[in-house]
């Protein structure tokens, strides 16, 4: 996962107009990060899994950060949460785990992680 908080700035390779996908943010790259508490969160799911079976740890660890590398180009990609529609945090599934974040200043920002069968609380 991206450590720093400062965006940078990437032009896409195109015959059209370059200029074009920068202004429409194509050629943002936004910054992924996680709270103290979905960092824990997200590392006791590897634990769990791992336990039983660490390969399958190693997969989904590998999965999610393939997941969320996907948010540093498109961060509305996810899907508003369910449960609390009204709110602009927005989550990801990476089976069985659900990646709840929320999008400040060019930076995504995980917020929690739990497992599908956990229900979230109202996030403050």
């Amino acid at each position: 996962m991206i450590e720093s908080v400062i965006p940078t700035m990437r032009i896409i390779d195109s015959p059209q107009s370059p200029r074009l996908f920068e202004a429409f943010g194509f050629g943002v790259v936004w910054e992924v990060r996680f709270t103290v508490s979905a960092r824990s969160q997200f590392q006791a799911g590897l634990r769990f899994i791992g336990a039983d079976k660490p390969s399958a740890a190693n997969n989904f660890r590998v999965k999610a950060q393939k997941s969320l590398e996907r948010l540093k180009d498109f961060p509305d990609s996810g899907r508003p949460l369910p449960e609390f529609p009204d709110l602009r945090y927005r989550e990801i599934i990476v089976r069985p785990h659900r990646f709840f974040y929320r999008v400040e200043d060019e930076v995504v920002l995980i917020v929690g992680v739990r497992h599908a069968a956990q229900l979230p609380s109202e996030p403050r």
